[in-house]
C-alpha cells in the first residue's frame, strides 16, 4: 500500500512540474510547446489551464489540431472551464456548430482575427494556408 500512495505522490509531483514549466515557458514567451504523453493523460486539461494562465497576462495563444473536432472540443472545453477568456475558433467557410459555447467566436478571415488578448484554435491545416501578422 505505501509503494502505492508513492508512486501516486511520485506522478502527482511530476504533473504539477510539468504543468508549472509549460506555463513559465509560454509566459516567458515561449513559441512552441509541445507536451508527448498517451491518451487520457490530462493532455488538453494542463493546455487549457496553461492558455487560461497567458490569456490572463495579456498574450495571444495559438492552438493547432489535427482535426475540426479536436478543435471544436478545445473551445467547448474553454468556454465550459474558463468562461472569461475570449476564443476565436478560426476555420474555413463551414458553418458554426451551435454548441461552442458563448466565449467563442467564429472566425473565417484572417483580417478579423485580433492582434491583442486572445485564444485562436484552428487546425494545423488551416495554419498552413495563411500568414498572421505579428
Amino acid at each position: 500500500m505505501t509503494s502505492r500512495k508513492s508512486t501516486l505522490a511520485d506522478i502527482e509531483a511530476r504533473a504539477a512540474t510539468i504543468e508549472r514549466e509549460v506555463g513559465e515557458h509560454v509566459a516567458d514567451r515561449g513559441r512552441l510547446a509541445v507536451v508527448q504523453a498517451p491518451p487520457g493523460s490530462g493532455k488538453t486539461w494542463l493546455l487549457l489551464k496553461t492558455v487560461a494562465k497567458v490569456f490572463g497576462i495579456g498574450r495571444r495563444v495559438a492552438i493547432a489540431t489535427q482535426t475540426n473536432a479536436q478543435a471544436d472540443d478545445i473551445c467547448r472545453r474553454m468556454a465550459r472551464d474558463h468562461p472569461k477568456v475570449l476564443v476565436y475558433r478560426f476555420a474555413s467557410g463551414q458553418n458554426m456548430p451551435v454548441d461552442l459555447g458563448p466565449s467563442v467566436i467564429w472566425a473565417t478571415e484572417t483580417g478579423k482575427l485580433p492582434t491583442g488578448k486572445c485564444v485562436v484554435v484552428a487546425t494545423t491545416a488551416k495554419w498552413a494556408l495563411v500568414n498572421i501578422p505579428g
